[in-house]
């Protein structure tokens, strides 16, 4: 049988306790490495794998699933709920929902269809490109998106004023655009060098000849005990690691800027600020969400900056545990799930959103009266100063401003906005148009959350 097996080959080299042919005369396979190996079975799924791909994974997809679409439908469901941070939520969503589709599709579909744990060739003959395109993608605008709405919560957060003109769902809309493009052009290295190649695979099995064709993905060269290279995997945490100094940065700043908020706002008013305490949770839960995103993918990175050390021989080889990765997949792939569960952990607002849809649940005074008041009527408002000067009829286009008027009016008594009143502010606040203008640019902001 040996006799058979190697009477065409014309070299033969050995690549750990593997022999590896190198040319046949076989004109069917001079385009393919050949393998003759000694031990398959560390080619094929372990005890682990096999768990985490037939029983984790399905479930994760499935809880997946319902969650992104549950929080989209909220949002189509409750026009309440159709603001400028929802809409990044729920492009944060979709990419999820995406990326959940295809990676646990892709796991799935290899598993069933080939023993061997890196074959892509049940996706057919030029599968790599399409399948990195459709993995990293949606990851890129998960990273994207949460750069983005942080970068709007700092904006909304430290300059009000100047956020309530540009802030409107039409350029929220284009931005989420710019980020799936932009989220395709970072992409672009990888699909350049990477590509695939057909190995085939012989063993002996219960004395008998095994064969089979498997195409392994990667970066050139592609060698069938090789691992990612530099060219592709390592690029793709230059994006990872600027987002995530850039969020780190930004939520500084604005827990910073809440703080002031927070005082300025018990200067003004003896009891706490409704508007405030909501605008508050909304950061709480948009900055938990940033961090257990980039913890849960931290683990998957790390494999690929390690890789990228060695190769550089900048760090000798080292090799992390399977279960490592193991685990990091299961956080970045859990990740796509959860988002939903931190919402309505970190939000009162959202929570009952979710009760009045999915529990057919009357609306509550607090739903109605308190978290979503400030919407009917902020489009609309209309500010009377009470030193004679004109009103201000279109909010978004003039920054409401309090003049001097303490040194006629030792206190504001009224400011109307559509038969809603502010509190009364009297003596030094009132002479503090920064602080004035302040509140009223926070309670504006509510419109936005």
């Amino acid at each position: 049988m040996s006799e058979n097996i190697f009477s065409k080959i014309t070299t033969m080299s050995v690549v750990g306790n593997h022999t590896v042919v190198t040319s046949m005369a076989d004109n069917t396979t001079q385009d393919r490495g050949v393998f003759f190996l000694d031990d398959p079975s560390q080619f094929f799924y372990t005890a682990s794998s096999t768990t985490i791909i037939t029983v984790i994974m399905p479930l994760i997809l499935s809880i997946g699933i319902i969650a992104n679409c549950a929080f989209i439908y909220i949002i189509i469901r409750l026009k309440r709920m159709r603001t400028v941070t929802n809409f990044y939520l729920a492009n944060l969503a979709i990419a999820d929902f995406i990326y959940l589709c295809i990676v646990v599709s892709d796991k799935l579909l290899r598993y069933y269809t080939s023993p061997f744990s890196k074959d892509y060739s049940p996706w057919g003959s030029q599968p790599c490109k399409l399948i990195t395109a459709l993995i990293f993608v949606p990851h890129f605008v998960s990273e994207l998106t949460i750069t983005l709405f942080t970068f709007e919560r700092y904006t909304a957060t430290k300059h009000s004023r100047r956020t309530l003109y540009t802030k409107t769902k039409l350029k929220c809309l284009l931005y989420i655009i710019v980020t799936w493009i932009i989220s395709g052009a970072l992409i672009t290295p990888c699909l350049y060098f990477i590509n695939g190649k057909t190995f085939l695979l012989r063993w002996i099995e219960d004395d008998a000849l095994k064969e089979r064709i498997i195409r392994k993905c990667g970066p050139f060269p592609i060698t069938l005990f090789g691992g990612v290279t530099l060219q592709c995997h390592a690029l793709q945490t230059v994006p990872f690691f600027f987002s995530a100094v850039m969020i780190i940065v930004l939520n500084t700043l604005i827990v910073k800027a809440l703080n002031k908020s927070t005082i300025v706002s018990k200067k003004l008013f003896s009891k706490d600020n409704k508007a405030l305490a909501e605008r508050k949770q909304i950061i709480r839960m948009l900055i938990a969400t940033s961090i257990i995103f980039y913890i849960c993918v931290l683990p998957y990175y790390i494999d690929d900056i390690i890789n990228a050390l060695v190769r550089l021989n900048l760090i000798t080889q080292f090799k992390i545990p399977a279960e490592f990765l193991q685990i990091g997949r299961f956080l970045a792939y859990s990740n796509s799930a959860i988002n939903i569960l931190i919402y309505n952990m970190f939000s009162k607002r959202y929570r009952q959103a979710f009760y009045k849809v999915y529990c057919c649940c009357k609306d509550t005074p607090a739903f109605d009266q308190e978290s979503f008041t400030n919407r009917s009527w902020i489009h609309k408002i209309t500010l009377r100063r009470l030193n004679g000067t004109k009103h201000i009829p279109n909010f978004h286009e003039h920054i409401p401003t309090i003049s001097k008027a303490c040194q006629e009016n030792p206190g504001i008594k009224e400011e109307v906005i559509e038969n809603k009143k502010l509190p009364t502010i009297y003596e030094e606040a009132a002479c503090d148009s920064t602080m004035v203008t302040e509140y009223i640019a926070t309670i504006s902001e509510s419109t936005y959350l």
